[in-house]
C-alpha cells in the first residue's frame, strides 16, 4: 500500500515538474483526498491475535485485570482489557 502511494505521489510530482518546465505553461491548484479502508480482526484468548487486511503495523499491550462489582450482587467479575494500538 505504501509503495502504491509513493509511486502515485512521485508520478504527480513529475507531472507538475514537467508542466513547469515548459515555456508556455499555465498552473492550476488542485485539492485531492483519499481514504484507505483497513479491516483488522482481533481474537482474544490466552494471547490476543490481530489480523489486518493490509498488514498494518500494530502493538498489543499486556492484559490488565479490571474488577467490576455490582451493588445489587455480592459477586464481582474479573475482566481482561487488552489495548491494540495502530
Amino acid at each position: 500500500m505504501k509503495t502504491t502511494l509513493t509511486i502515485t505521489l512521485l508520478a504527480l510530482s513529475m507531472l507538475s515538474t514537467a508542466a513547469m518546465a515548459g515555456n508556455n505553461s499555465s498552473s492550476a491548484s488542485m485539492q485531492a483526498t483519499f481514504v484507505v479502508n483497513e479491516a483488522c480482526a482481533t481474537q482474544s484468548g490466552a494471547h490476543t491475535v490481530v489480523n489486518c487486511q493490509f498488514n498494518t503495523p500494530y502493538q498489543v499491550s499486556d492484559a490488565v485485570a479490571v474488577s467490576s462489582a455490582n451493588a445489587a450482587h455480592t459477586q464481582s467479575a474479573q475482566a481482561q482489557i487488552v489495548t491494540v494500538t495502530f
